[in-house]
């Protein structure tokens, strides 16, 4: 034999010592079929002959029933304080317990009929096949073709339930495990976590079992010879297709492989090998508990069981100790025991406290752990409630994901994740579309969220091929022990843990008879839960009403309907694709208003892009200047593919927070200012179970006239005791300054802390900042237009002559200017007749690069068909008076207008110069079928260098007329110097606007005869003003697929745009467009007007 193993190892993705733990065998009588989802068959020296992965009558052979990942440790009781930090105990012999992840030998094929060798042979020699790692994906390990992403079509031909031979791959896998002497007492199970899509196993050459369904774990008990001392071989045929892939059609990548750990389990002869526990509480004061534990035994002999229940510090609170369980069992070969506990004042687990018991199960050859969250599920006259209290639901979508390992994610970036949402106020998750890693639920266990689990079906892609999508699968009876295997996969795994407080009966799957067949097998497996299904347009099955994208007044018209029985969640909303999604406080208001509404799930947290590989060894593919490249549907020679509709993340695909995160944690955060008349503000207390006796307030002021970072006043204020949750208190603010100096705009700025957090409380350190206010307490003075008040300061002559093609006007010894008569365009500004500041003529503009959001929705379509991208302005005339004179005043009429089409827009432009700078005032008139909207109104410069950028306004991110709660009016400043192209969206769009902007200047790189010359750029008075910069040409950003594309393009002048307004982003990628109250709507015979100021400035 040869194998050659290796014999490095990774780390298990699993933390041992918190295993979670159910309790049950009901085989459902709701099954037509006899045992199919379960199938038995006779040991196999050879490869079945019929396709197991093409036959809809075989779910599995020969698996146990499932369970969750339960761990043995040694002693009389295991360490309470390593079940709560969810790692491994030191003290946990090895023989107890094996993960066989690290690398494997792997061969691929394009075909389970191709390299027909009995690889599963303990003689056959495996030294020359490539290694592999698992947990991992082939495809994103250089085998196979590839990737390929898909939103909701099948990429093969549709035939239910079968899958093309010669369109699906096939992975064979080998390792080694040694079974001690010491281990070979126990008999063991062998259980893969997760292998997408289904997979043949052997061990020692003799066949084991089949099993499908990738999100669910599969366990086979091994034979007596399997589990003798010595050194045994594993063999797993893994396939990239089955009849179970039509019901795995999730909006992601299409991956394969092993892609959770493998593990070799120890079985207790007398202990439980499944355990399940309730909390039940008496009364309506939650005071008293029972903790109800359920417990099954492989056989009915008599046995002693002790449990015994820890607090988080590891104290023991109360043992219990039975002899001769297992008496009275009338189950056959399992037995079945309840023992119930009662527990006096337990502390309540909740998302924002997340209290945590330890289970301890001993028996004479086992000892289990288990952690015990006292919490309840309930409808308060129809509110969705936890611990009889209502509770909103702010959360989000994840899927799986990894740039690097796609589904096969480290336990560290997944625990990352939920630090990150803990961070940015998120409380709930939903598992969107199947059982996400067992190790999530004990980390949102141990941190507090909310959890909707989903199971693994969604069948979206039939919609493509038939109007009546129902009939294939969820209403075909033929496929009810497929829905219902799905269904008993998740809930037995997973439903000890105190963070799931709904399971979920898919995802866009439609709705038919199998989905009520899951939902009443549910109910007798576990009836503490209710059940969501979003596809139950009606909720005849669901206990809740669900929803997808509505607008926000249908939302409200929902929420104020007479007479509702059932709360209505958004499963998702707020399409977070690329620059977006715009008007989530509209949803979070609406949330907070009305009882009916549970909340929501943004969809989603991150972005989907994997790095691109250039051959089989896995090599990646870099950038010129050193950078990986990452790819999107089609990048991998994918086909069909659904482009970058899978970068739809409030994180990017690194999983680092985007603009999108920064605006929802700012509406859903815990605390928020709702009102201030000159002294008190009013805020509110949006936690569900926490008062406000631990938060701390600092204000400070913040002014235009102040330049410094540091505010000239601030201090800190008392929040009152006693604010309870969802309730308003005052906060009186003592020794408040007087603003009747210089200053001109104030704010008055407040930032919620908890002042003295726990060190020890994980729950704390992460939520330190907890909200921020920010409230004007002086208007900006009407600022004079700048021919009164730079024409003043710097007294002088203009000269106005004509040169040729160009209109010379000239302030000696300060300012020149160059207006080209060919296009009425401001063409060249120098100071001092040194440095050129103007890299290109100013202009009038009215397009954006499209937004996901644009593109995808009527207004891309829209201003494309009027071909906004390709219109431009056409000079008529130019008005002006030789001479000196104190201002010179320019007059240039033109049309905006593009090529084809009959519609423009008549344009005056007034320049009016003077020795420091120039106002220019435009005036629009459309005529004909203009647009109905459009992305903006505004001026388009070229700068040449600039090193920095400062401004006073909303910041210091991106923000637009419908996203930009989370920026606050301040002094703010930019690096020219940075590298361009990190600030771009990984799909290029429109990113860079910075809206509600007074004034904005821009400061030349190097120093030009001593001086800094600057161009500052005023808006005066006006709201909703913006501007944005950036080293990159619009069309270049426009027409670019890839971010890495335009490292090429780089400019070294700055592009800049002087907006007087501009249309929101929505989520029009997938919901509703940019709202009417954001939109930039024109029309004809409707004039505009607006003006801006540049000044000229010399001083550093």
């Amino acid at each position: 034999m040869s194998h050659e193993i290796p014999n490095q190892k990774a780390p298990c993705r699993a933390k041992y010592g918190n295993p979670p733990a159910v309790l049950s065998d009901l085989k459902s009588e709701l099954l037509l079929k006899s045992d199919s989802s379960r199938m038995k068959a006779n040991t196999h020296d050879t490869f079945p002959h019929v396709s197991d992965w093409n036959n809809l009558n075989v779910l599995h052979r020969n698996t146990v029933s499932p369970r969750p990942l339960l761990f043995l440790s040694e002693g009389r009781h295991a360490n309470p304080q390593s079940a709560f930090a969810g790692s491994a105990d030191p003290g946990m012999p090895a023989h107890l317990f094996q993960c066989l992840s690290g690398l494997w030998k792997f061969q691929h094929s394009s075909s389970p009929f191709d390299k027909q060798d009995a690889f599963w042979d303990t003689k056959y020699d495996t030294s020359a096949w490539d290694t592999i790692q698992v947990p991992g994906m082939w495809q994103l390990q250089g085998f196979g073709k590839g990737p390929q992403y898909t939103n909701f079509n099948y990429p093969w031909p549709v035939n239910p339930p079968h899958v093309p031979h010669d369109q699906n791959e096939c992975g064979r896998y080998v390792t080694e495990f040694q079974i001690t002497a010491e281990a070979s007492s126990y008999s063991h199970s062998i259980r893969f976590e997760g292998v997408d899509s289904s997979f043949s196993v052997w061990v020692d050459g003799r066949y084991v079992g089949y099993s499908q369904g990738s999100r669910n774990p599969s366990e086979f008990r091994l034979t007596k010879s399997q589990h003798q001392p010595g050194l045994h071989v594993v063999a797993v045929e893994v396939y990239q297709r089955c009849d179970g892939s039509y019901l795995e059609d999730q909006d992601q990548w299409w991956l394969s492989g092993i892609f959770r750990d493998v593990w070799l389990l120890a079985m207790p002869e007398n202990g439980p090998i499944d355990i399940f526990t309730k909390t039940l509480f008496r009364g309506q004061d939650y005071t008293k508990a029972t903790l109800q534990v359920q417990l099954k035994f492989e056989s009915c002999a008599p046995r002693e069981v002790e449990l015994q229940l820890y607090d988080d510090r590891g104290v023991n609170l109360l043992k219990y100790q039975k002899t001769e369980v297992g008496r009275d069992c009338n189950f056959g070969g399992n037995c079945y025991q309840t023992i119930e506990m009662t527990v006096e004042d337990p502390m309540l687990w909740t998302a924002e406290t997340p209290h945590l018991y330890m289970l301890v199960i001993s028996t004479s050859d086992s000892h289990i752990s288990q952690s015990i969250g006292f919490r309840q599920v309930s409808f308060i006259d129809g509110v969705f409630s936890i611990n009889g209290s209502p509770i909103k639901l702010r959360g989000v979508n994840r899927h799986e994901h990894h740039i690097d390992f796609g589904r096969a994610v480290p336990y560290e970036n997944m625990r990352r994740d939920l630090m990150l949402m803990k961070k940015y106020h998120i409380n709930a998750i939903r598992t969107s579309h199947y059982p996400n890693s067992s190790q999530l639920y004990e980390v949102a266990d141990q941190l507090g969220f909310y959890v909707i689990d989903e199971a693994d079906l969604e069948c979206h892609g039939f919609e493509t091929v038939s109007n009546h999508p129902e009939k294939y699968t969820s209403d075909n009876p033929e496929w009810k022990a497929a829905y219902v295997d799905r269904a008993e996969g998740m809930v037995l795994r997973n439903r000890n843990h105190p963070c799931i407080i709904m399971w979920s009966l898919g995802n866009e799957s439609w709705y038919g008879r199998n989905h009520q067949v899951m939902a009443d097998y549910i109910r007798k497996v576990d009836d503490t839960r209710p059940i969501h299904y979003e596809g139950d347009q009606e909720a005849r099955t669901a206990d809740i009403m669900s929803r997808m994208y509505p607008h926000p007044d249908d939302v409200e018209r929902f929420a104020r309907e007479p007479g509702w029985e059932k709360p209505l969640v958004l499963c998702e909303y707020a399409h977070a694709m690329g620059c977006g999604p715009g008007a989530i406080k509209e949803y979070v208001e609406l949330f907070y208003k009305y009882p009916r509404l549970m909340g929501g799930f943004v969809w989603e947290w991150a972005n989907h892009e994997y790095l691109m590989l250039s051959s089989k060894q896995g090599l990646r593919m870099k950038t010129s200047d050193g950078k990986d490249k990452i790819g999107y549907g089609g990048d991998f020679g994918d086909d069909p593919n659904d482009s970058n509709f899978v970068l739809d993340g409030l994180c990017d695909s690194f999983h680092e927070p985007g603009r999108g995160l920064i605006e929802y944690a700012k509406a859903i955060e815990p605390v928020q200012c709702t009102g201030f008349d000159g002294k008190t503000v009013e805020i509110i207390n949006h936690y569900d179970f926490l008062t406000l006796d631990d938060v701390t307030c600092r204000w400070s002021i913040n002014t235009e006239a102040n330049l410094s970072k540091s505010p000239t006043h601030h201090g800190f204020a008392m929040v009152p005791k006693g604010i309870k949750p969802h309730s308003k208190g005052d906060i009186v603010l003592q020794n408040l300054p007087l603003l009747d100096g210089p200053e001109e705009e104030a704010y008055l700025d407040l930032d919620f802390q908890i002042s003295h957090p726990d060190p020890n409380s994980l729950q704390e350190s992460l939520t330190r900042s907890i909200g921020h206010g920010q409230f004007k307490i002086k208007d900006s003075p009407k600022k004079p237009e700048i021919l009164a008040s730079l024409g003043a300061s710097v007294p002088g002559l203009i000269l106005c002559e004509r040169n040729g093609r160009y209109l010379d006007i000239h302030a000696e010894g300060y300012s020149s200017w160059q207006i080209d008569m060919a296009n009425g365009a401001l063409s060249s500004w120098k100071l001092s007749d040194s440095q050129e500041l103007f890299g290109g003529p100013l202009t009038i503009g009215f397009y954006r690069a499209l937004t996901d959001n644009d593109r995808l929705s009527a207004f891309g379509h829209h201003w494309k068909e009027k071909r906004l991208h390709q219109a431009k302005h056409h000079m008529q005339k130019v008005e002006y008076s030789d001479g000196l004179q104190e201002v010179c005043s320019v007059t240039v009429t033109g049309r905006f207008a593009p090529p084809v089409l009959d519609w423009g827009i008549d344009i005056i432009t007034v320049y009016s110069f003077t020795f420091q700078g120039v106002s220019i005032k435009v005036t629009g008139m459309p005529r004909g079928p203009v647009p109905d909207s459009v992305p903006r109104i505004g001026l388009d410069a070229v700068l040449n260098d600039i090193g920095r950028v400062n401004w006073w306004g909303r910041g210091p991110s991106t923000s637009y007329r419908d996203m930009k709660e989370s920026q606050y009016f301040g002094h703010w400043e930019m690096d020219m110097t940075d590298p361009p192209t990190d600030s771009v969206l990984e799909y290029p769009q429109e990113s860079s606007n910075h809206t509600d902007v007074r004034w904005v200047t821009f400061r030349t790189r190097h120093n030009c005869g001593g001086a800094n010359p600057r161009i500052k750029a005023s808006f005066r008075a006006l709201e909703g003003a913006s501007f944005s910069a950036k080293r990159l040409k619009e069309e270049d950003i426009d027409t670019a697929l890839h971010r890495h594309e335009l490292e090429e393009k780089v400019t070294k002048e700055t592009h800049v745009r002087l907006d007087w307004a501009h249309n929101g982003v929505g989520t029009g990628s997938c919901g509703p467009a940019t709202l009417p109250q954001y939109q930039l709507r024109i029309s004809e015979g409707v004039m505009f007007e607006f003006s801006v100021d540049l000044i000229g400035l010399k001083d550093t």
